[in-house]
């Protein structure tokens, strides 16, 4: 791509491109071009044939020509008196180009991303159309392309949230489990232990009183007369 050139420039630029695609373009529309040109806007491919006058989406049409630049695509009609038109569609507004036949003639078809399709028809010269499809899709994709790793660049800068989960614990003692009424198997090992050491004291008193009625009672008989 060449930076800043002058109106002459371009103009030699674009006359050059059509010689290349078998001069398809009347001098006048080659002069539009030249004018619509931005200094840093290359011609890629010129096709002739039968051009959309309204993208907006009305059905009118006449004959001109079709430029895929680095940039865009531009329409230009040259018929006087009164007929000089230019329309662009730039790389934003095409989803895809492709070959198709109309009436049984070459042509061109445009995808635009939720709008209709716009046509090019009776294309000529047949050499270019592919190499015209070719270009529109080349300079289509890297348009989106150049979105793309923009915005991943962009992604990619965002740094990781750090885990907000505690960190899991170490060396603590496991608790202990619970049985169904909510009790700890400790606490019901620790009642039941507390149960017989009672019966153990109560056993035990058991026995010391039964000893000592009977040595009262022993005692009391040797008195007797």
């Amino acid at each position: 791509m060449v930076k800043g050139r002058s109106l002459s420039e371009r103009r030699a630029h674009v006359y050059a491109k059509c010689i290349e695609f078998g001069n398809p373009a009347l001098d006048g529309e080659r002069e539009l071009l030249a004018q619509e040109l931005r200094p840093d806007e290359d011609v890629l491919v010129v096709v002739r044939g039968r051009i959309p006058l309204d993208l907006g989406g009305a059905s009118g049409r006449g004959e001109g020509i079709a430029a895929a630049t680095s940039l865009r695509v531009i329409f230009v009609r040259h018929e006087p008196p009164g007929e000089a038109s230019c329309r662009y569609l730039v790389l934003d507004q095409i989803e895809s180009a492709s070959s198709s036949s109309v009436a049984g003639r070459p042509s061109v078809r445009i995808e635009r991303p939720e709008k209709s399709s716009v046509y090019i028809t009776f294309a000529a010269p047949e050499l270019g159309i592919s190499r015209f499809v070719d270009a529109v899709n080349s300079a289509a994709g890297q348009s989106a392309g150049a979105g793309v790793s923009s915005r991943a660049t962009v992604i990619g800068a965002k740094s990781t949230p750090k885990s907000t989960l505690p960190a899991s614990p170490t060396n603590r003692r496991p608790e202990p489990a619970l049985t169904s009424n909510n009790k700890s198997e400790s606490g019901s090992g620790r009642c039941k232990g507390c149960m017989i050491w009672a019966v153990l004291a109560l056993a035990g008193v058991m026995i010391i009183g039964f000893i000592t009625n009977v040595c009262f009672a022993d005692d009391n008989g040797d008195d007797r007369p």
